[in-house]
């Protein structure tokens, strides 16, 4: 069996914690075979790996949620359906969105990130959410902000997949969204088990940071 393990921000370029904890569970089980799919801060840390990977370690597929900020605006014009433009726009007010369509426009139909944050259907959905949701916000603090936060998100399910039997994330973040975007490509199962509380953690993060307005 070929399992592929998502890790965000720990394994291999960090030691201790859930990092030493996937190594054992890697060489605890010689007989799979095991896809390493990294994802990182930066592309800085390309290669730099803390831990020498076992064996049956047959592949290591690195991506960075820095290279977000590297990408050009294709030259496409897309016109989303009702459906996508919905799903769009339960994606960006954090409701509960059709992945599998998500998942069929990013990573099947390859529709550029950046063609979507340049669009008049996402400053349509923006200007709707700035009359209804969060009408005391100023709309370039909006406009910025969610565009900041959801460029990584689309740079994510557009990310070529390795292809496994079943898919591990170690987290309920950016890795979950690999996770069932390998499970729904290769229609096989995938599984999340979470080793903090990540939701808490990173609104604590958002809390402190100086480039998130408040609101």
């Amino acid at each position: 069996m070929r399992i592929c393990v998502i890790l965000e921000g720990c394994y291999p370029y960090v030691t201790g914690g859930v990092s030493s904890w996937i190594h054992q569970y890697i060489q605890a089980m010689p007989q799979h075979e095991f896809v390493v799919w990294a994802i990182g801060a930066s592309s800085d840390s390309q290669g730099q790996f803390k831990y020498t990977l076992p064996d049956n370690v047959v592949e290591v597929r690195e991506i960075f949620l820095g290279d977000a900020l590297k990408l050009v605006n294709a030259p496409q014009k897309y016109n989303f359906t009702p459906e996508e433009t919905q799903v769009l726009y339960d994606l960006i007010n954090c409701k509960n969105p059709h992945w599998e369509v998500l998942f069929e426009m990013y990573a099947q139909k390859r529709i550029a990130p950046v063609s979507f944050l340049q669009s008049e259907t996402f400053l349509d959905i923006l200007m709707h959410l700035c009359e209804t949701e969060y009408p005391y916000t100023a709309f370039s603090d909006l406009f910025h902000t969610i565009r900041s936060m959801f460029l990584p998100v689309l740079h994510l399910l557009s990310s070529e997949i390795p292809k496994a039997d079943v898919y591990h994330a170690i987290a309920t973040g950016y890795s979950g969204i690999l996770a069932r975007l390998g499970s729904y490509t290769y229609h096989v199962p995938y599984l999340i088990t979470e080793h903090g509380i990540y939701t808490r953690e990173r609104e604590e993060e958002i809390i402190r940071a100086k480039w998130v307005n408040p609101a």
